[in-house]
């Protein structure tokens, strides 16, 4: 029963990502960081797909750590809620489902994250990530988009 809502809930999200994505201006960028279960340094891919709502947006997030024998792929979707805007700095928060690999080894799994971050002039941000289930538990980063 838990699988099956996951599925449907996945679907939904994706459904939801190509339509932000039809209406929206997308934007990439780059991150990186460290992460604590595992200790690891992480660098990554974000793709900004776009505004759901005026204060929502809609991100997808893939990092690959390394560090206490492990490669870890980490693959999120995030819904992220811009607190507000005071000039050229917007803090944020969210909620995202993804899949995390551990390319050595045989551990995987459905996760859940936390992202809490702000942005700085729409190019820099600075985020903290709170992971469930499979995911790294914290990942503190920060990030460019291009």
């Amino acid at each position: 029963m838990y699988l099956k809502k996951l599925k449907i809930s996945i679907c939904i999200f994706v459904f939801l990502l190509f339509s932000v994505a039809a209406q929206s201006a997308v934007k990439f960028g780059a991150q990186g960081g460290y992460s604590s279960g595992p200790d690891q340094i992480y660098g990554g891919v974000r793709i900004d797909i776009g505004t759901l709502m005026p204060t929502w947006n809609v991100v997808g997030v893939a990092d690959l750590g390394f560090g206490e024998d492990i490669t870890l792929l980490s693959v999120s979707g995030d819904v992220q809620f811009s607190i507000f805007t005071a000039g050229t700095i917007t803090p944020y928060f969210g909620v995202g489902i993804g899949y995390n690999w551990n390319l050595g080894g045989s551990t995987k799994g459905i996760g859940i994250n936390f992202p809490a971050g702000i942005k700085f002039g729409g190019k820099l941000f600075i985020e903290a990530r709170v992971g469930l289930e499979n995911s790294p538990d914290f990942k503190l980063g920060v990030g460019l988009f291009l």
